[in-house]
């Protein structure tokens, strides 16, 4: 994790995505939302799991809860981006 903190210094492309052309002040384009968790996935796997995988559950448990008690009401979720690939697959099922 270290070595690519201080490899993110010199090196602006992650799988051929150009990082500075990522405009934080806006949501990141779909498909490079989609570069960027297929590497910490594949880089991190743990790290991942825990800050990603495991909080989409959390998050889909929750809302399938707030569902169920206020079936006649609208619930507006805000989220990470990088949240609602996996959350939308977890909430289909």
């Amino acid at each position: 994790f270290l070595t690519d903190i201080i490899k993110g210094l010199f090196i602006k492309k992650i799988d051929g995505l150009d990082l500075y052309d990522i405009d934080l002040k806006k949501v990141p384009k779909e498909k490079d939302i989609k570069t960027i968790l297929e590497f910490i996935k594949r880089r991190y796997p743990g790290f991942y799991k825990a800050l990603i995988y495991e909080r989409n559950l959390i998050i889909a448990k929750n809302l399938n809860r707030l569902v169920e008690m206020n079936e006649d009401k609208k619930i507006l979720v805000i989220l990470g981006a990088g949240h609602l690939p996996g959350l939308i697959k977890l909430i289909k099922k």
